[in-house]
């Protein structure tokens, strides 16, 4: 979702919102930042985790040698 908006002086402001801060939303977000040189998009993510995103698929690999038996919740 984005709106645009006319600010009282004239510029024109611009509202990303993200639903999700997975790694998708994160690289959207990062190369969205990247591109707005002029600091035009006003960026709002909402998300359900309260900590920062991480690289999930690195995850796998950085858990891979643990023993998933000791890990098993049933």
């Amino acid at each position: 979702m984005s709106t645009t908006t006319e600010n009282p002086t004239g510029t024109v402001s611009r509202t990303v919102v993200v639903v999700g801060h997975g790694m998708v939303g994160h690289r959207f977000v990062e190369a969205l930042r990247s591109r707005d040189t002029e600091s035009t998009w006003k960026v709002v993510v909402l998300s359900e985790e309260a900590e920062a995103a991480y690289d999930r698929v690195g995850l796998s690999s950085y858990v891979g040698a643990w023993d998933r038996g000791a890990l098993a919740l049933a």
